[in-house]
């Protein structure tokens, strides 16, 4: 597979938007909807708990089992680390959180 042609680029970087984007935004709208208070702290603590980069452990496991994708593994850990300054940064800022 050609890899400049985008196809392990896009799907790594769609895993790694919903990844970074969309599990914030679902984890504060469950809180918000149980009727958490949010302080800063607790929201500073959301951020950081639902929406890490992907973990390098994913590569390993991928390497190892029989069909697994260590390409698509590999280019979605580095995409998400790098999103992931962009992302914790957006969310931080839209919550009020720093």
């Amino acid at each position: 597979m050609n890899v400049c042609r985008g196809g392990i680029f896009f799907t790594a970087g769609i895993s790694s938007a919903l990844k970074l984007m969309l599990m914030p935004f679902c984890a504060f709208l469950m809180l918000k909807i149980l009727g958490m208070e949010f302080t800063i702290a607790s929201k500073t603590l959301v951020i950081m708990l639902s929406a890490p980069p992907t973990a390098t452990v994913n590569y390993v496991l991928a390497a190892q089992m029989q069909g697994g994708d260590a390409p698509l593994a590999g280019s979605t850990i580095v995409l998400s680390t790098l999103l992931s300054i962009l992302s914790f940064s957006f969310w931080l800022f839209i919550l009020g959180g720093v």
